[in-house]
């Protein structure tokens, strides 16, 4: 078993190859997969970036996108969202069909610089298909 490339005592690995005692946010990604939550397609007029992403409520995650200055946008608003199960993997299907238009923005978290991998150089209609298109191969 390789180790992890931060800590040579860390063993555990994601499906994905990510250590999940450094980043503690592959747990949660995992632990969404199946979760019954809100999808939303997001997009920034400042950046012309869209986003999608997972949330249990869509208006506090677009509050936080503002106040995190995501991305390095401000104005973010959200286009479209809906309710549905299994909600990690129809948001990792959508953006897997759109990783061709995938763009990463920096922004600071509690002063560390965080990459955005959620975000997409797409219009909002493109990536509410791909949305749709997803939720509807996931059921």
């Amino acid at each position: 078993v390789r180790s992890c490339t931060k800590n040579s005592e860390h063993t555990l690995k994601t499906s994905a190859g990510h250590c999940p005692q450094c980043r503690t946010a592959t747990l949660a990604f995992v632990m969404r997969w199946d979760d019954k939550a809100e999808i939303y397609v997001a997009y920034s007029s400042q950046l012309s970036p869209t986003k999608i992403g997972v949330a249990k409520d869509h208006q506090e995650r677009l509050r936080n996108l503002i106040s995190q200055c995501y991305g390095g946008a401000t104005d973010w608003g959200v286009n479209f969202h809906f309710e549905c199960n299994k909600a990690g993997r129809v948001e990792w299907l959508a953006q897997k069909t759109l990783n061709k238009y995938r763009v990463t923005r920096p922004f600071i978290k509690t002063g560390e610089t965080i990459y955005c991998q959620e975000l997409f150089d797409c219009n909002v209609t493109l990536a509410v298909k791909a949305v749709k298109n997803a939720a509807l191969r996931i059921g």
